[in-house]
């Protein structure tokens, strides 16, 4: 076949196909494929196709596209900027056209500023585009920043909806707050809305809101309903710790990152209140509190060593010190609940749930037991009530403290033999049900 009979049959008897023109030109280039002759060769073919009098090929054009790196042959395919073609399904998936100077580049140069909707080549972007130092973002100069805008956060005061999940076993429901900072390459608001989607498929159960003592451009706080503890360790937390959300946010190295854990004040006797300000705050008491925490006091969660159990239980109002009294290891200044501080935050799942363990055993055993001596709201005492309550439901606290070796001296106490044999039972059982948790916790993320 040669141009001639190309010719004949673009304009004579309209026998041609789009795969016979092609493989005509592809042995042409087989022979001679320079720039010049590849540009005389298409300019030729490219004048048959519009000079036919048949409509089945107007409009079509014979070229190389850049993408594919082949002959193609097609109807109103895209110039890259007077360099060459590119087919129009090369076009969909891997170009677009600015929109401000309506050139063609390669999706890998696409910028967007905060109109979303348009697209920019890189100097298109640089041209239009303003920094903003306060939110660490570029804008569409037209419009100006857009900060409260553009974050999907809720204000700080806002307040979770209340819905005391877990209420058909229990009258004690926990609240909890985790304050949080996003890795510099993450997204904060697509991490916001992956962890709002774990929690509120049906209802909503978790906020995720702003926070003055955390990074402005990064941090937040993801506030919970309040749920019973059986059902914080049971269904709750499942997809948020599928997540592995250790991966997208630091809470652990997170700058005054802290977990707050609220509990509806209505469970405890005045007594009650008293006792736990005392076990909190009794110094006798701070190292342990402060190993299972994960950290010591700071500006926004103090210890008070001189409670005694006689002080009277502040709803509002300052301290000795003049700072407000809700920045206490434990507080009161909700008339609703009471509120432990002292936690580092975390997102690793054996440290979380210690967290809620010892919170629960510790109001547990005050409820329980009812202690109005001061000298007997100790670590002693709890250590006791707890091996006496040994229960699945506390693997997590369990496994730090074997952990730490706080109960190795009973092997040896032929009295606490038994419970010392439940104890490493329920610890081996945790070993073997959670070695991939085990390992996270080890690792630095």
């Amino acid at each position: 076949m040669n141009i001639i009979e190309i010719k004949k049959r673009l304009h004579i008897d309209n026998t041609l196909c789009s795969d016979e023109i092609i493989e005509y030109v592809n042995q042409r280039l087989d022979r001679r494929n320079t720039p010049s002759y590849k540009k005389s060769l298409f300019g030729i073919i490219n004048r048959l196709f519009w000079t036919s009098p048949f409509l089945d090929f107007q409009g079509y054009k014979i070229f190389h596209c850049q993408f594919h790196n082949e002959i193609e042959l097609e109807e109103n395919p895209i110039s890259l900027n007077g360099s060459g073609w590119i087919c129009q399904l090369a076009y969909q998936h891997n170009y677009f056209t600015c929109d401000n100077c309506d050139e063609v580049e390669h999706n890998e140069y696409m910028r967007q500023a905060d109109d979303r909707n348009n697209q920019y080549c890189e100097g298109c972007y640089d041209d239009i585009t303003e920094y903003c130092e306060d939110c660490d973002y570029s804008y569409h100069s037209n419009r100006g920043c857009q900060c409260n805008e553009r974050s999907n956060l809720d204000e700080h005061h806002t307040r979770n909806p209340l819905h005391s999940l877990g209420k058909e076993t229990s009258t004690k429901f926990d609240g909890v707050e985790i304050e949080m900072q996003c890795y510099q390459h993450q997204s904060r608001n697509e991490v916001v809305e992956m962890f709002r989607d774990c929690f509120n498929q049906e209802q909503t159960n978790v906020i995720c809101k702003r926070d003055g003592s955390l990074d402005p451009q990064k941090g937040f706080e993801m506030s919970t309903t309040n749920c019973s503890f059986d059902y914080h360790k049971n269904h709750f937390w499942n997809d948020f710790f599928d997540l592995k959300p250790a991966r997208f946010c630091k809470a652990y190295d997170g700058s005054d990152c802290g977990i707050h854990i609220h509990t509806n004040r209505s469970y405890f006797s005045e007594n009650n209140l008293r006792a736990l300000n005392c076990f909190y705050n009794n110094p006798k008491n701070k190292n342990l509190i402060v190993d299972i925490a994960g950290r010591d006091e700071t500006d926004y969660c103090r210890f008070i060593p001189s409670v005694t159990f006689d002080d009277p239980i502040y709803t509002r109002g300052d301290d000795e010190n003049g700072r407000a009294y809700k920045y206490r290891v434990i507080n009161y200044n909700n008339k609703d609940t009471i509120e432990v501080r002292i936690f580092r935050s975390n997102l690793k799942q054996l440290s979380f749930f210690r967290y809620l363990e010892f919170n629960h055993t510790v109001q547990e055993w005050i409820k329980e037991t009812n202690p109005t001596r001061y000298e007997k709201i100790t670590w002693v005492e709890y250590f006791d009530w707890l091996l006496k309550n040994i229960s699945f439901k506390f693997e997590n606290l369990f496994f730090f403290l074997d952990d730490r070796k706080h109960f190795d001296h009973l092997e040896n106490i032929e009295e606490w033999n038994f419970v010392y044999t439940n104890f490493k039972s329920i610890i081996t059982d945790f070993r073997n049900n959670n070695q991939e948790e085990i390992l996270l916790e080890s690792e630095e993320i």
